[in-house]
């Protein structure tokens, strides 16, 4: 099957939009709408054509600023790499992968992350980079340590999170606007924000309790007893050792992946002297939040 790779126009926003809907049909009642208006635009967009000019699969490479060291490095996040359902199987995700590691590599991009699928993405040259440990508590459980919850401001916020980002390698490297569009997404999928003792959560509340879509801060530990008291159950995530005393052990996860698209300019003033040591987290831990 012949098709190309390039990146889309403006006016061809809405059929990226419309292959988007329907590879991932449960964004399409509402989430795609913000997705679309904030979290992505027309330039970060690579998408596959067949020759009548029919849209079939898209990729959005989306800028990511991490820190690595004391510096902050040109990344991005590799989000909604899609293939429409009859065309799969033939090459498409592969190409546009390809085409974008290419483009952004030209572009002075030293690394992309997303979230892992080690038997398809490993073939391009993305490394297990982030892993966490995956909890579901329930109040009863917990020693009685809650925290009086609040909503934070995104001021709030961007302080809980830098001082949590400062111990990893990895962490997005955020602004209030950053935190603002957080607190939206949350909004848009029926959640809440809250905040309890300088931690913070994004909370989607469900039948069974609630999933802590992100959950940041030095003690953590009094939110969420704080959130289990309001939920019942909780669900949520940590980077892998930080686990604080009181929480029973968790289940280890892989959480997102990175290729280095120059490995030199990803290394330089990181602390570590090799891509390895960088992966292991021998310096300094890793760990990335967002699960786009």
């Amino acid at each position: 099957m012949n098709f190309t790779v390039r990146p889309i126009a403006p006016l061809e926003y809405a059929a990226a939009r419309a292959v988007w809907d329907v590879c991932f049909p449960e964004d399409a009642a509402g989430y795609s709408d913000y997705y679309f208006r904030f979290r992505t635009k027309p330039a970060y967009v690579l998408a596959a054509f067949l020759a009548d000019g029919r849209m079939v699969g898209a990729l959005h490479a989306v800028p990511y600023p991490l820190r690595f060291g004391d510096t902050v490095k040109p990344c991005t996040m590799i989000a909604g790499v899609a293939t429409l359902p009859e065309y799969r199987h033939r090459g498409i995700a592969a190409a546009l992968i390809r085409t974008a590691h290419a483009r952004l590599a030209a572009e002075g991009v030293c690394a992309a992350v997303l979230k892992p699928d080690v038997d398809f993405y490993a073939q391009f040259g993305y490394r297990p980079f982030a892993w966490h440990e995956s909890f579901r508590v329930s109040a009863g459980e917990l020693a009685v340590s809650e925290g009086t919850l609040h909503v934070p401001t995104d001021g709030e916020m961007l302080a809980c999170y830098d001082a949590f980002a400062a111990g990893y390698n990895g962490m997005m490297a955020r602004t209030e606007w950053d935190m603002a569009l957080m607190r939206q997404e949350t909004a848009v999928l029926g959640g809440e924000t809250l905040a309890a003792e300088g931690a913070y959560a994004l909370c989607l509340p469900g039948e069974d309790g609630a999933e802590l879509t992100e959950l940041a801060g030095k003690d953590v530990f009094p939110l969420v007893s704080a959130l289990a008291a309001r939920y019942g159950t909780v669900c949520f995530r940590l980077p892998q050792g930080m686990r604080p005393q009181g929480l029973p052990k968790g289940e280890t996860m892989m959480f997102s992946m990175l290729c280095p698209l120059n490995e030199a300019v990803l290394l330089a003033q990181s602390g570590a002297k090799s891509l390895e040591e960088l992966l292991s987290g021998a310096k300094k831990a890793n760990c990335t939040l967002e699960f786009c």
